[in-house]
């Protein structure tokens, strides 16, 4: 019985003390910061960093190096370069490889591309791939 009554005094302190904390504005509020807007806390900054794959579909020597150090400079976190598996890309494309195309999405505007394709394949290792196409140059200005 005196472990009964000592529990529910315990849950009762615990829940108080809860409540009282559920009151108490943030320090941000006591120290006169204004509080962010429900708007200003949704917007995430440009861009998503991302996991990017850039991978040469053009056959142009140094293509994938140019966008990717591209990317980068817009920081984006590009982890690999390389050849795709055919060179007749004309134009550069942004495949989204998850459901979430909010990276690729951003990745394409950044290289001024319309559209993005959602192609899975199984892996996760990045979020987007870009396949550079002959038009790369006027992506990247």
């Amino acid at each position: 019985m005196k472990n009964v009554v000592v529990m529910i005094v315990t849950c009762t302190v615990l829940c108080a003390a809860l409540a009282a904390g559920m009151r108490t504005p943030p320090a941000e509020a006591e120290a006169g910061a204004p509080q962010k807007s429900e708007d200003a806390r949704q917007k995430i900054p440009y861009p998503h960093i991302g996991r990017i794959q850039v991978l040469n579909g053009c056959g142009a020597v140094g293509a994938a190096k140019t966008v990717a150090d591209f990317l980068r400079s817009k920081k984006f976190d590009v982890k690999d370069e390389g050849n795709a598996k055919s060179d007749n890309y004309d134009t550069t494309m942004v495949v989204s490889r998850n459901k979430d195309k909010t990276i690729a999405q951003q990745v394409a505007q950044t290289l001024n591309i319309h559209s993005v394709v959602l192609m899975r394949n199984g892996e996760d290792m990045y979020d987007v791939t870009v396949f550079v196409g002959s038009d790369f140059q006027e992506r990247v200005r």
